[in-house]
């Protein structure tokens, strides 16, 4: 097992490759899974909590939209925070905190403190992504930044997949306060493995520019707001499918495996787009993940049964894989190293701001024009980030040479 140590003589000498397989051993692999698998299953056992206080349609879709806000702040925030300090710490505090965000569900609260402690969850808890991709993404070479990329999104499913099977199940087994508190342990657990991880160096920065400022002088406005549409129309249509689905006579079990299905088929996905993002076009390939996006919401407007929405799920699972590795690499190419943190951070804020949007946009309008005229519209919404994307020209630089850097 290679060490996980930054600064040292000996992990100085390591090349690229080594030194960032080196991040990924076993204990961030673990830790990644267990981080993740909250955020695959509570956005299921909020939804189904709030539908059985019988909240109206527009309460229960603010849900997603404050798991969103959290996404929101939390990238910038955390992203941002992850140049400047220690990682290692900065992982286990976020792990932590994330995990009383949870248990405070199983105390079974009001409308109001469920999406309260919801949104502390999302903010503490999304920050474990654009943490550990500012480590892996500042220490790749572009030749690699793809592949390094696409192992941490094939935990990063994992997690999200046996999160989604969790929750159905262990709602229909074990109800909701004790499926919290369930919940609440993962990030625990993943914190535990955390401090596994040999002691960090303080990131070390040149001179430091406002992340909109290195937006616009890179050219990666179009990409930003492109996704920020993109997820709006995503979960938008998310943010009321259980429901929807519960209307239909589908199980919570069958709930939880066919959400399982959209990370699941993330996994084999990543080993053919980690691959292409490296030897063709990152903007093509995010440009795939962009126009296959549109399908879903379509697909869930016209589905029946819990097979349908399963298909939904594996096309979404495939073009978010291609969307999230083209545009991540295509963002890592663009900025320097030192910088990672926090524009990747801000990228992961750019999924927030259109997961604020969607919710409301889909809360206000289904009463009025029932679930597939909403899950129409959200088609429209993602649409229009894919027509950003395809038709505006910023330029698509060849994979370069640069050196990685691991500070």
């Amino acid at each position: 097992m290679l060490g996980l140590g930054e600064g040292s003589e000996q992990s100085q000498s390591q090349p690229p490759t080594e030194k960032v397989t080196s991040y990924l051993a076993w204990p961030l692999a673990v830790a990644s899974v267990l981080a993740f698998m909250p955020q695959g299953g509570l956005g299921l056992l909020i939804q189904l909590y709030l539908h059985q206080l019988d909240s109206a349609p527009f309460l229960i879709s603010m849900a997603a939209c404050l798991a969103s806000m959290g996404i929101l702040l939390g990238g910038v925030t955390w992203g941002a925070l992850s140049d400047m300090t220690r990682r290692k710490p900065l992982l286990a505090a976020l792990l932590g905190a994330g995990a009383v965000g949870v248990v405070s569900q199983s105390f079974l609260l009001p409308p109001a403190g469920v999406l309260a402690g919801f949104f502390v969850s999302l903010f503490m808890l999304t920050g474990f992504n654009p943490v550990v991709m500012r480590i892996i993404s500042g220490g790749s070479s572009s030749l690699r930044r793809g592949r390094n990329l696409s192992i941490l999104v094939v935990f990063r499913s994992i997690g999200f997949m046996l999160g989604s099977l969790v929750a159905g199940f262990a709602l229909s087994s074990l109800g909701f306060r004790l499926s919290f508190i369930v919940f609440a342990a993962f990030p625990l657990a993943a914190m535990a493995f955390v401090l596994r991880l040999p002691r960090e160096c303080v990131a070390t920065t040149s001179k430091r520019e406002s992340v909109f400022v290195g937006m616009g002088r890179k050219g990666l406005g179009s990409l930003y707001f492109a996704t920020a549409l993109r997820q709006a129309g995503m979960v938008g249509a998310f943010s009321l499918l259980f429901v929807h689905m519960a209307s239909l006579g589908i199980a919570e079990g069958a709930m939880g495996v066919a959400r399982s299905v959209n990370p699941a088929f993330q996994i084999p996905a990543l080993l053919v787009f980690g691959q292409l993002a490296d030897r063709l076009s990152r903007k093509g390939i995010f440009v795939l993940g962009f126009g296959l996006s549109v399908l879903v919401p379509v697909i869930f407007g016209f589905a029946k049964s819990a097979l349908t929405v399963t298909t939904g799920f594996i096309i979404l699972g495939i073009s978010f894989t291609a969307l999230y590795i083209g545009s991540t690499a295509y963002i890592g190419d663009r900025i320097p190293a030192e910088r990672h943190g926090a524009m990747l951070g801000l990228y992961e804020s750019s999924r927030g701001l259109g997961g604020v949007v969607g919710p409301l946009i889909a809360g206000a309008i289904a009463p009025v024009v029932g679930f597939q005229g909403m899950f129409f519209v959200m088609a429209g919404i993602a649409t229009a980030g894919f027509l950003l994307v395809l038709l505006r020209r910023d330029g698509n630089p060849r994979v370069s040479h640069s050196k990685p850097s691991f500070k």
